[in-house]
């Protein structure tokens, strides 16, 4: 029995070595187009954390209107008119329980990594670029600009009128809240791969795959 604990550990040992790998190798090659300024385009943002990715995209523009999707008052009282909304997607329990590198718990990373879990998604309001996390842009054709829109409006989960639904009251900054998503997470889908994918959807410059943020940041340098 205690050989089979052994040969199991060792697996489980290879196995994180070689996403390790993967994910150190594959980060730095670069695929994509680089999505540059211009006049008749609409533009979004990539934002970076200690941990996670997010989207930042205008409140509203000719093609869509965040909150009609998002009521400001569903997320914050603290901001009268916001300006921009940050959406990321990841682990619910990680979300809820680690604002950053320096809250780490051993156990809910172990749980994140071993066992698919459900999924959230962090929202926030925000006055000006400057008061949130560093972003670089992405200047978008309305087509693109849509998908990418249409990718992240998937993942919340809708109550049957159709609306968003918030988890609880928890935030981290008293501008923002956590709502239901209907995918999972996995060591395979986290919150970054979550991004990579809305940047292969409009084929934005990003790694071949990269489940930690820094293949995904340094695609936009």
């Amino acid at each position: 029995m205690i050989n089979i604990f052994k040969y199991l550990a060792l697996i489980i040992l290879l196995l994180i070595s070689l996403y390790l790998l993967l994910a150190f190798l594959l980060q730095y090659i670069i695929i994509g187009e680089r999505k540059g300024n211009g006049h008749d385009k609409f533009i979004a943002y990539i934002a970076a954390g200690s941990i996670h990715t997010e989207f930042i995209f205008p409140i509203s523009n000719s093609l869509f209107d965040w909150t009609q999707l998002i009521p400001i008052n569903q997320v914050t009282n603290k901001i009268i008119n916001p300006q921009f909304i940050s959406i990321g997607w990841g682990s619910k329990d990680f979300f809820l329980n680690m604002k950053d590198l320096s809250s780490l718990k051993v156990l809910v990373v172990l749980k994140t990594i071993i066992l698919p879990s459900e999924s959230a998604l962090h929202v926030e309001y925000i006055l000006d670029l400057k008061d949130t996390l560093p972003a670089r842009p992405l200047y978008l054709t309305s087509g693109e600009y849509l998908k990418l829109i249409t990718y992240i409006k998937d993942y919340f989960l809708l109550d049957s009128k159709g609306n968003v639904q918030k988890i609880n009251e928890f935030s981290y900054y008293n501008t923002d809240k956590f709502f239901k998503s209907h995918h999972q997470y996995t060591i395979l889908n986290t919150c970054n791969i979550w991004t990579l994918k809305g940047l292969k959807i409009i084929n934005a410059r990003r790694p071949v795959w990269s489940p930690l943020k820094y293949g995904i940041v340094n695609a936009q340098k």
